[in-house]
């Protein structure tokens, strides 16, 4: 139980797969003193979006619940994560408009800021503009989604029982919680491939180039085993997690391996061979996936620091050597960084968004994100990108 005096952070990752609700303290050293978690398993979600509110505003109760019961009391308003095919990105000029907003003094506030990049932000139709990052003076990254599953998400969110402060593309928040800033000025793609959707940043010189959202997962390799091989999902699932990998040129078919899943009373015959020949089909098209969208926005070579692969997905053996082979680069899998003081549970791929979006709350803990969407995101702040080029004057009440 935790005073209540002190101020405390939290954050829900509302998965494909899970629900992981993490209370989080800032420490004196730039860590991150985790007091209190929640996890639950998820449903009524489909490659990132809720379509069924109902399931889904369940599952989020019993994960704040188990929250709140060691925390001790009641969750302060959370960042929550949000994904899915919807999003879309571009980089927007200001179109000569920042001559408007620009200091005589050569000063930026967090006015100043907010003014220049709402001068490069425009809302399509039927699109809500989630998060804007400057990348220069003159161009801004715009991230954009649909507003029918992001009103979907929030109100299944309050419906559950929670007080939402904001909003953050779960890539950026993976970004926080996995990315070092040499990374982030060298440049690299990041890749977080959950249960619904994998989810790619690229970074160049500190600051966001490109965010996509790609609707194939985690869950989609399942799937293809569970076709491919005749099994329930719960046996597929267990089999890709305990038997399965990416190369198959070795096997035979005779190599067979019993799965047990949870709760059966008894063992499953997998063949592995056309096991991991699913698999690797699948793993195949999601890069050959990457590759197209990163080609198609103008990305010729992976930038120098490589791919860093992460969420519960990325841990597939064998799928970062695919990667390595298509990219041409070096590949990593990243997970959240051990210098965080976290618990060693979390120090786990598929921990990233939720370590991430505790990371964004305490970061941005002067920031509403519901009411101020336009802001500087917590990377470019740290790492020397686009707001470090000016004299900083800033309200002592605002951090960026």
């Amino acid at each position: 139980m935790t005073n209540s005096r002190e101020q405390i952070y939290a954050a829900i990752d509302v998965g494909t797969t899970k629900v992981v609700t993490l209370v989080a303290k800032a420490d004196m050293e730039g860590g991150v003193d985790v007091v209190a978690q929640g996890h639950a398993s998820s449903a009524g979600m489909r490659k990132g979006m809720v379509v069924n509110p109902d399931a889904m505003k369940e599952c989020i109760r019993q994960s704040v619940r188990e929250a709140e019961k060691t925390l001790g009391r009641k969750l302060p308003p959370v960042i929550a994560g949000v994904t899915g095919s919807h999003l879309q990105s571009h980089n927007e000029g200001n179109n000569g408009e920042e001559d408007s907003v620009i200091p005589e003094d050569g000063y930026f506030t967090r006015s100043a800021v907010d003014g220049l990049v709402q001068a490069s932000a425009h809302n399509p139709i039927g699109m809500r503009v989630i998060q804007t990052v400057p990348r220069s003076f003159e161009e801004t990254h715009v991230i954009m989604g649909d507003t029918v599953p992001i009103d979907t998400l929030t109100a299944t969110l309050s419906g559950a029982g929670v007080t939402l402060r904001g909003l953050v593309p779960e890539h950026l928040a993976s970004g926080e919680a996995v990315l070092n800033p040499e990374e982030r000025v060298l440049g690299v793609v990041l890749a977080d491939i959950g249960g619904g959707s994998t989810d790619v940043v690229v970074y160049r010189e500190g600051s966001v180039w490109y965010t996509t959202s790609i609707p194939v997962a985690g869950q989609h390799f399942t799937t293809d085993a569970a076709t491919g091989l005749g099994l329930l999902p719960v046996a597929a699932e267990y089999a890709k997690i305990t038997k399965g990998s990416v190369w198959f040129e070795h096997l035979t078919e005779r190599d067979t391996a019993e799965v047990k899943p949870a709760l059966s009373s008894t063992a499953i015959p997998v063949h592995l061979k056309k096991l991991n020949r699913l698999l690797h089909d699948r793993a195949v098209e999601l890069v050959r996936m990457m590759m197209y969208r990163l080609a198609s926005n103008g990305m010729v070579h992976i930038p120098s620091a490589g791919m860093v692969l992460t969420g519960g997905a990325s841990a597939l053996p064998g799928l970062a050597d695919i990667v390595a082979d298509y990219g041409k680069c070096p590949v990593r899998i990243g997970a959240p960084s051990s210098t965080l003081g976290l618990p060693d549970e979390l120090l786990d791929p598929t921990y990233s968004t939720a370590v991430g979006l505790v990371l964004w709350a305490i970061r941005q803990r002067h920031i509403n994100t519901l009411t101020e969407s336009r802001y500087v995101g917590a990377s470019q702040s740290r790492s020397g990108g686009w707001f470090s080029r000016f004299k900083s004057k800033q309200p002592a009440e605002v951090s960026v």
